[in-house]
Formats: structure tokens, C-alpha cells, sequence
């Protein structure tokens, strides 16, 4: 593994049902040596039972709740994270829910931060947390216009082999 990518965090980026988690569930599979969080947001979510429609006060303390933890994890590195502050950003931006400012401030702070888009290219695939998928083209442009082409690999593959095939060569 190239030093850099040793001292990397990586994060796994997109639309919703753009396949973030199946390739994050790939990556721990295949790069034992890694650190891994997972999605935080869905995680609260679930424990708490919620569903949508989601409440700008409950989206409030979902926001306020990522926002401490993503900002305050010490994890060993390399690390691959299935999202980060970016997608609640957008998430914020599109329902111009107060807590945007907040987010891209903190996503302002972690520019080092190396991230792997996944395009809506594959299809929707309906859960009880998903909420988007009419805007599954805006949210993937949004992500193309804050990301700059240094900070990403913007993976074309639309099936789980593909992707793999086009990022191995940064961790092996």
C-alpha cells in the first residue's frame, strides 16, 4: 500500500441508493488492515426507530449529533468512513434546514479528506429511511460542484465488481 494512502481517510460519497454502503461493506471484506466507520446518520436513525417524514427539530438533532461525532473520532489510519459531514451538508442544503451553515463549516475544516463518489448509476432501491430518490440527480451534482477533481475518485462502474476493479489499486 502507497504511504499516502496509509495516511488517509477516505470517504465513500453520493446520492442516496447510489451503492455507498455495498461498496463500504466490499472494502472491509477485502482491506482488513483498515479502520471502517460506518454511516452515523442511519445508525441514529435506526436505533431510535424514526422514519420519515423527519421533522426539522429531529433533523436537528440528527445534524447535531453527527456534527460532535464525526468531529470528534480519533481513528487509526487508514480509515474508510460510508459517508461524512459532506452528505448531511447536501442533505441540509436541500431542505434549507438551519444546520447548514454549521455543516459546511465543519466540512470546510476536513479538506485533507479523500473521497470516492459513487454515481446514482445503478438502480433506486426503496428502504424505510430513504427519502430522495426524485432528487438523486441533484444531489449527485452537488457533490461534483464542492468536490475538487483532487479531492475525489468518481467511480463509472454500475455493479459492485466494476467499483472494486476501479479503486483496488489505491489500497493494494
Amino acid at each position: 500500500m502507497d504511504s499516502h494512502i496509509k495516511e488517509q481517510i477516505w470517504i465513500i460519497a453520493g446520492a442516496e441508493s447510489s451503492g455507498k454502503t455495498t461498496l463500504f461493506n466490499q472494502l472491509k471484506w477485502y482491506l482488513p488492515h483498515c479502520s471502517f466507520i460506518p454511516e452515523l446518520d442511519r445508525k441514529w436513525l435506526e436505533d431510535r426507530h424514526y422514519t420519515p417524514p423527519f421533522s426539522e427539530a429531529l433533523l436537528s438533532q440528527l445534524f447535531e449529533y453527527c456534527l460532535h461525532e464525526y468531529q470528534s473520532l480519533k481513528v487509526p489510519l487508514p480509515c474508510i468512513m460510508d459517508t461524512d459531514i459532506l452528505n448531511l451538508m447536501i442533505w441540509a442544503e436541500h431542505l434549507q434546514h438551519p444546520m447548514h451553515n454549521a455543516l459546511q463549516r465543519a466540512f470546510e475544516q476536513h479538506k485533507n479528506r479523500k473521497y470516492i463518489l459513487c454515481p446514482p448509476n445503478i438502480p433506486f432501491e426503496p428502504d424505510p429511511l430513504r427519502t430522495n430518490e426524485s432528487t438523486r440527480s441533484w444531489v449527485w451534482k452537488r457533490h461534483l460542484e464542492i468536490l475538487h477533481a483532487d479531492q475525489c475518485l468518481i467511480l463509472k462502474s454500475d455493479s459492485p465488481e466494476g467499483r472494486w476493479e476501479e479503486i483496488n489499486h489505491l489500497f493494494i
